[in-house]
C-alpha cells in the first residue's frame, strides 16, 4: 500500500495523520498502530514548533506499507535544520513538558535517518513487524 499526504504545518492539521497511518498499517495491531501514530505526531509537532518556528508551511508524507514493514519519508521546507544531539529520555520524576518526541521516534522505529536539504528537511523512517 502506498499513501501520500500533505498537511499544513499547524497543530490542528495533525488530526489528518491518523487516517494516513491507518491506511498504511491495516494488518498491524491497534497497539503498534498507536505507537506509530504517536511517533509521527511527535515528529510533526517538532517540525511545526522548531523547524518552522512560527513560519507558515507544509509537511509532506509519503508512505509504503505491506504485510511486513512500513517506510515513511517526511519532507518540509522549513528554514531551520534539526540539530542532532544525543537522544535521551527526560527524567519522568522531573515532570518535563517537552523532550519526549525524538526519544519516542527512535524507540518506535528501527531506522531513523535525517538529512538537511537545500529546500528543507527530510526524515526517513523504517519499521518492521
Amino acid at each position: 500500500m502506498r499513501a501520500i499526504l500533505t498537511i499544513n504545518a499547524t497543530f490542528e492539521a495533525l488530526i489528518e495523520l491518523e487516517s494516513f497511518i491507518d491506511a498504511l498499517t491495516p494488518t498491524v495491531s491497534r497497539h503498534l498502530r498507536g505507537q506509530i501514530l504517536l511517533a509521527m505526531h511527535e515528529l510533526c509537532a517538532n517540525i511545526i514548533e522548531h523547524a518552522y518556528a512560527g513560519a507558515a508551511g507544509t509537511i509532506a508524507l509519503e508512505g509504503n506499507g505491506d504485510a511486513t514493514s512500513l517506510q515513511l519519508s517526511i519532507y518540509d521546507h522549513a528554514p531551520n535544520a534539526y540539530i542532532h544531539t544525543e537522544i535521551a529520555l527526560p527524567k519522568p520524576l522531573d515532570l518535563p513538558e517537552g523532550g519526549w518526541g525524538l526519544a519516542i521516534l527512535y524507540a518506535v522505529f528501527e531506522r531513523v535517518e535525517y538529512e538537511r536539504l537545500d529546500s528543507g528537511n527530510h526524515w526517513l523512517l523504517f519499521k518492521a513487524w
